[in-house]
């Protein structure tokens, strides 16, 4: 999993030099998706943001590829009747969108994603120490998996000066806790706000 996201980052990377790029910048609105609900547990949807860089590559007319490199914040708030935790998760992701493009300026696309867990903190409203989530794939000393696959949804408008404003819905498709237990099975959710703008095409 590792190597092949490597491999797609590189060959993004590359196909920039032939392609148009561009920028991204906006919000994010997260959650965890629990197989099995939590008995006296609530999760609440919090707010973080995303960065990002893309390649803009014509397959026709109104058809593109449009591969990005993002940091997107995840994550959600869990509370009991006492306390609330409120859990970041900072991920590099690499979503992979086709898109159709209307000749007004309107688009929408769908792709899959792929994303690696860079760090993870829950802070605690009692005013306990944060903690910092341990990443990988040991059910007796990790928290959470670092790779994930999700499935991403957008659709926005794009200005003649190439300025866009979207929005997206990333849904996750990977149970990111180590335990071999059937019960535990989270998986990331997000609504996410952007503004971004299309550069000239950059030559060899």
């Amino acid at each position: 999993m590792k190597k092949l996201f490597s491999l797609i980052v590189i060959v993004s990377i590359s196909t920039a030099a032939i392609a148009q790029i561009g920028i991204t910048a906006g919000v994010t609105v997260a959650t965890l998706k629990l197989k099995e609900n939590i008995p006296g547990i609530s999760i609440d949807s919090k707010v973080g943001f995303t960065l990002g860089v893309f390649t803009h590559i014509p397959l026709s007319t109104n058809f593109i590829f449009r591969p990005g490199l993002n940091f997107t914040q995840k994550g959600a708030k869990l509370s009991d009747a006492s306390d609330e935790i409120k859990t970041t998760l900072n991920y590099l992701e690499l979503p992979l969108d086709f898109i159709y493009k209307t000749n007004g300026g309107f688009f929408v696309g769908i792709g899959p994603s792929l994303a690696y867990l860079l760090s993870g903190k829950s802070k605690y409203s009692d005013g306990s120490p944060d903690y910092k989530l341990q990443i990988g794939s040991d059910e007796n000393n990790d928290d959470i998996k670092p790779f994930e696959f999700s499935g991403n949804l957008l659709a926005g408008y794009e200005l003649s000066n190439g300025i866009f404003f979207s929005v997206n819905y990333n849904l996750g498709f990977s149970n990111l806790s180590p335990s071999s237990s059937s019960s535990d099975d989270y998986k990331n959710s997000y609504f996410g706000i952007k503004v971004g703008k299309k550069f000239g095409t950059v030559k060899k």
